[in-house]
């Protein structure tokens, strides 16, 4: 057992030397200590985010250098300008000499709005990647007065409900007919509302003066011809009561009767059809409707504050710097047409025309001056992510690439492990193999001792 537990370990150091050889020969010809998250999974993701910020920050140069393009190309345009202002200055200062005659003055006024032509044309026609970059305007907006609100109101409602329709027979016998319950649902005490009902015989003699309307208030109080209730004298009229502030019957013995009732309570008032005569049988058709008016206050609305304008100005190009949101420089474009300069239609015998020119040109100045700063201004961000570059690919380096020496001595020494460790196993496994044919032998062979020495 000894024995073979001794061929295992050899057979262990053999494979451990030989994965270490392998490894060893896999960074040295790719140069990288880390090729699979498994070798360094920390390191990995360290390397990844330094990769991101570097591929960012190549391209922000990449965003730079084309800024620098953009900003040049503007310069060469205000260049332009600038040196065709110079000509119209000197042409106003020669105009303004009283040696010249009319003609004279004349040939430069041509010459002068020519070059005005020039410049706004190089001012329209400045242009990078189809961007306008001297002739960039956005226009402001308007202020806005806002508009006033309005007050709270009240305003009465009329409210009609679905017509009520019904047929029934009244036989000789019959002293009445009490139609069945139709309640009407009143929930705002301020309001009015109107109950009419109209009878039409369908067949037969009908009642003489027509059925009586009656109406039962919510909390009980009778209103209608021989019922007891208010009207039971049979006369028509207004009456007050406990249920609405005032009633009013018309119709009495009629058709249609009709009530309304003033500021009536709220809760479920109920219409009956009373019949008090006896008569041969016929038929009637029934209508009834009610008409209910109420006070609602409508809620006032807000009116708007005024909203202030916003002046016009020049277009602006922003710029991607860096590898990370805030990395942003905007460029802000310039307006230096012919108008914008005020120079259109300029008179070269007007007195303020040479004012007028020096004015344009220090505009045209300052615009060169600005495209200045920004081409200094994004060199030095440049510079900037160079060195950033450097330092994080130093970084990255020492976590990824491989140590040449060091893999080195560990591709000789798994080598040279590799090699004894071969030759070992080998010899190991050739005396095993030689003890186990002497054993098959004395099997065979018991009495012959002379196998075993």
């Amino acid at each position: 057992m000894i024995y073979l537990n001794s061929i295992q370990h050899a057979y262990q150091n053999l494979r451990f030397a030989w994965n270490e050889h392998t490894h060893a020969v896999s960074r040295l010809s790719s140069g990288k200590r880390i090729q699979t998250a498994a070798d360094d999974p920390s390191g990995l993701a360290i390397s990844v985010r330094f990769h991101t910020q570097i591929r960012g920050n190549q391209q922000a140069q990449r965003n730079i250098l084309d800024a620098v393009s953009l900003a040049q190309t503007a310069e060469a345009g205000l260049q332009s300008i600038q040196e065709q202002l110079l000509r119209i200055r000197e042409l106003l200062v020669l105009v303004q000499n009283g040696t010249l005659s009319e003609n004279d003055r004349l040939h430069a006024q041509q010459e002068i709005d020519q070059l005005i032509e020039s410049i706004d044309s190089i001012g329209k026609g400045t242009t990078f990647n189809g961007i306008s970059l001297l002739s960039s305007w956005i226009e402001g907006t308007p202020a806005s007065p806002g508009t006033p609100g309005t007050p709270p109101r009240t305003e009465i409602i009329v409210r009609q409900s679905p017509t009520f329709q019904t047929s029934f027979d009244l036989n000789p016998n019959s002293d009445q007919f009490v139609v069945p319950n139709y309640n009407i649902p009143v929930r705002a005490a301020d309001g009015n509302f109107t109950i009419t009902a109209a009878f039409t015989p369908m067949w037969g003699k009908g009642p003489d003066n027509g059925p009586d309307l009656h109406v039962i208030s919510p909390i009980g109080e009778k209103f209608g011809l021989n019922d007891g209730g208010y009207f039971s004298n049979g006369k028509a009229g207004t009456v007050s009561s406990a249920s609405a502030s005032s009633v009013t019957f018309n119709g009495e013995k009629s058709n249609p009767e009709t009530m309304t009732f003033i500021s009536p309570i709220t809760g479920d008032w109920q219409v009956r059809l009373v019949n008090p005569e006896k008569k041969k049988a016929y038929r009637i058709e029934l209508t009834i409707a009610y008409q209910y008016t109420e006070t609602v206050t409508i809620p006032g609305t807000p009116g708007t504050p005024p909203v202030p304008g916003t002046p016009g100005s020049t277009g602006k190009v922003t710029i991607q710097t860096g590898s990370t949101t805030g990395d942003a420089l905007p460029l802000e474009l310039s307006y230096v047409t012919a108008e914008a300069l005020g120079i259109r239609n300029l008179i070269a015998t007007d007195p303020n025309a040479i004012g007028k020119i020096d004015q344009a040109m220090n505009t045209v100045s300052s615009e060169r001056t600005k495209y200045g700063i920004y081409q200094n201004r994004l060199q030095h961000r440049y510079d900037v992510l160079d060195t950033l570059n450097l330092n994080h690919a130093s970084s990255v380096s020492r976590i990824e690439d491989a140590d040449m020496a060091a893999e080195m001595i560990t591709l000789v020494r798994g080598k040279l492990l590799h090699d004894v460790g071969t030759k070992v196993l080998v010899k190991e496994l050739d005396t095993y193999r030689d003890r186990i044919a002497a054993l098959l032998t004395f099997a065979k062979n018991p009495i012959d001792s002379n196998q075993l020495s």
